[in-house]
């Protein structure tokens, strides 16, 4: 085990290294100025084969997370390169574009207006336009095979966020995913919070659907003592986790903005985010019976909290 966590503590170092220390520009004009974000880095990415009313929620579908942030433009605003170096087209409507001893970033949803292997200049080559059916640009960094935040601190700046995350309710569960009442928990449980953060306020930009909070933590303790379980099983500070820990990240019940069931497009309807505070549940008969608060914290990437404190109680005899 600690062979392990000192393996995590290099990639962590190392991929943090690779962010660099100095920030750098938005990709679109005026390049030091803040641009709208509509979509957070980690945020749920999902299409439901089931129509919607067919227990659609529990799947079959593909699941996996946002690997980067949604940069909000008029359609046919031009996009150019955050570092220079050479191109490498992705699909018709996406580019990578690699330096040399720096992260690759990648720009997608574009009327693209370079070609394969072209040298671009940072702020002066126009990769492409962003397209009426996006209305975004979609920027991904990636170092050592992982996609990082950009949003995390010493990358894209200027970047202010006054709004605080919000934890709305916590919804406990037995094995079979049934809901429980918190009046007398007994047996095996888990724990779900259900957490969302709001885009910063931009002039001109009115889409306020939610998105996932960077960090979700909480503590258990007994009403009036001492804490007795803690954890932080959400953090997208820092790069993304594989797309296999989906359902270790995200609660069934999870679904994003404009959800996609049986081939359908919601397109308004906002998003909500369950994350499992005990994804390998919570055995309550190793805790004596009693009354205990469970406190969440949800944070983003400035620092930013809100927190929800709920009580229950454990009547296992």
């Amino acid at each position: 085990m600690r062979a392990s966590n000192s393996l995590l503590l290099s990639l962590v170092v190392a991929l943090a290294a690779a962010g660099g220390a100095q920030a750098y520009a938005w990709p679109l004009k005026p390049f030091h100025r803040q641009h709208p974000v509509g979509g957070n880095f980690g945020d749920p990415r999902m299409t439901f084969l089931l129509t919607l009313g067919q227990n659609a929620l529990e799947g079959p579908g593909s699941f996996g997370f946002h690997n980067g942030i949604d940069i909000h433009a008029r359609p046919g605003t031009p996009v150019y390169p955050i570092a220079s170096g050479r191109t490498r087209l992705l699909n018709g409507t996406a580019v990578a574009v690699a330096t040399r001893g720096h992260p690759t970033f990648q720009y997608f949803h574009l009327k693209l207006a370079v070609h394969n292997g072209q040298r671009v200049r940072r702020q002066k080559t126009v990769l492409g336009y962003i397209t009426t059916w996006a209305k975004h640009v979609h920027l991904s960094e990636i170092a050592h095979g992982r996609a990082l935040n950009p949003l995390e601190r010493g990358r894209i700046a200027p970047y202010v966020d006054a709004t605080r995350p919000r934890v709305r309710d916590l919804v406990f569960r037995d094995t079979r995913g049934r809901e429980l009442s918190p009046l007398a928990l007994h047996g095996r449980i888990d724990i779900f919070a259900d957490a969302f953060d709001l885009p910063e306020p931009l002039p001109g930009f009115t889409l306020r659907l939610p998105v996932s909070p960077a960090e979700v933590s909480w503590t258990l303790r007994r009403a009036g003592g001492r804490v007795v379980r803690h954890g932080t099983p959400v953090d997208f500070r820092g790069f993304s986790p594989p797309n296999s820990l989906f359902w270790r990240i995200y609660g069934r019940g999870t679904y994003p903005n404009g959800p996609v069931f049986g081939g359908q497009l919601y397109k308004k309807m906002p998003g909500r985010y369950l994350f499992p505070l005990t994804p390998h549940g919570l055995d309550t008969r190793r805790l004596r019976d009693g009354t205990y608060v469970v406190k969440v914290t949800a944070r983003d990437v400035r620092g930013n909290r809100g927190t929800l404190t709920r009580r229950f109680d454990i009547a296992n005899h």
